[in-house]
């Protein structure tokens, strides 16, 4: 069963552009190298923005419970203290777990 783990950042427009580069470049896939994902996406939202953020989330779908299990408790500390380093201040962010039901592909 696949878990999605579903991280939303609220990034401030004045470091926007660093943050997108240094999340596609760098931070994605060094999570997407040390975890079991198998899908990892950057989406920009078209909600809830603010004149002063941009809204962004990233979702991982990680294979199983026990992958995103080893994640949280042996690599999540780490990223979340690089990402504090490189935009301390500049972003507010929440974090969501769900079960993926289904997923629906409608075209090959």
């Amino acid at each position: 069963m696949k878990i999605t783990y579903e991280v939303v950042v609220d990034v401030r427009k004045t470091r926007e552009l660093d943050w997108v580069t240094w999340m596609t470049d760098h931070h994605m896939p060094s999570i997407c190298r040390v975890a079991n994902v198998s899908d990892a996406m950057l989406i920009k939202s078209d909600e809830q923005e603010t004149p002063e953020y941009a809204r962004f989330r990233v979702l991982y779908l990680f294979n199983d419970k026990e992958s995103l299990d080893d994640y949280l408790e042996n690599h999540a500390k780490e990223f979340r203290a690089e990402h504090e380093e490189a935009f301390g201040g500049d972003f507010k962010v929440s974090r969501h777990i769900g079960i993926l039901m289904k997923w629906l592909e409608t075209r090959p």
